[in-house]
């Protein structure tokens, strides 16, 4: 939240100087109905951001649709560690509801996958050295 807030802050310094990248200002003008007279003036200032460059084995962007079907993503450690990510967000659910039993079920499950993630980062470490 305050690394938002920071960002927020820089950004605004670098648009009032003039110095912001990808950025338009525009004075937006609120006239009254019944009179041709200006009430407010405003200066909108629109920013366009570039899409960020993720490496490809993180899939947040995604427009091949033929990783949406069964099998189609890459087994790879950061992919597995979205599926350990969401499972302990549903056991954290389950904790709060009191469904003990089928925390103790994703309690095995979740051992599963971060073995196999930890299994996956020693291999990809081992392949970049």
């Amino acid at each position: 939240m305050i690394g938002q807030a920071q960002r927020l802050l820089t950004e605004a310094a670098l648009l009032l100087r003039g110095e912001l990248k990808h950025s338009t200002v525009s004075n937006y003008t609120k006239k009254d109905d019944d009179s041709p007279r200006e009430i407010e003036t405003h200066r909108v200032a629109s920013i366009t951001y570039s899409e960020i460059d993720f490496p490809e084995h993180i899939q947040f962007i995604e427009t091949d649709s033929a990783k949406f079907v069964f099998g189609g993503m890459e087994v790879h450690s950061t992919n597995v560690l979205r599926v350990i990510s969401e499972l302990e967000s549903a056991y954290q659910m389950l904790k709060y509801l009191g469904f003990e039993e089928d925390m103790n079920i994703l309690e095995e499950i979740k051992g599963r996958y971060y073995k196999m993630y930890f299994k996956l980062v020693k291999q990809e470490k081992s392949l970049l050295e």
